[in-house]
């Protein structure tokens, strides 16, 4: 038996993704109230029309993805290219803000974060806070499609 390091004992973050519309709101509410630590509720995306019991997204990992993104020349609804290399020092800003979020969430415990956004910008997230746990929410896709239609008239 080897001894385990600190490291190995500090909780690895849980990242949630999915597609948007996907179930990714309703996974992290079961998580969080199974005691994942999302962040302060000051912090999360308030409720709205679409998703009543609330969104469960940290608002500035919301903003540092859509950074990251249009660094990257994509957004939610445009990947970025596959050739990316989000371990470059082109993303070296953004990967110290990332960490500046995690600190105060680590100390609590188990800790992750929700956003749709992670699906593209996940081996960034990697690059900066390291290994994560990862929950990824599958939604057949002509529901996520018609759920994308009835919220933003999407085609």
């Amino acid at each position: 038996m080897t001894a385990r390091t600190e490291l190995d004992q500090t909780p690895r973050p849980v990242a949630i993704v999915g597609m948007h519309r996907s179930g990714t709101s309703m996974v992290a509410k079961i998580l969080s109230e199974a005691g994942l630590y999302l962040g302060p509720d000051d912090a999360l995306m308030p409720p709205a029309s679409e998703n009543p019991e609330g969104f469960f997204e940290h608002l500035d990992f919301v903003s540092l993805n859509d950074e990251v993104l249009n660094d990257a020349g994509a957004g939610w609804d445009c990947p970025p290219p596959r050739a990316t290399e989000w371990a470059s020092t082109a993303f070296d800003r953004y990967r110290e803000r990332a960490r500046e979020l995690a600190t105060p969430l680590a100390e609590r415990g188990a800790w992750g974060w929700k956003d749709p956004r992670t699906s593209l910008t996940l081996p960034f997230w990697e690059s900066a806070l390291g290994p994560l746990r990862v929950v990824l929410v599958v939604r057949n896709p002509l529901e996520v499609v018609t759920s994308l239609h009835r919220r933003n008239g999407f085609s």
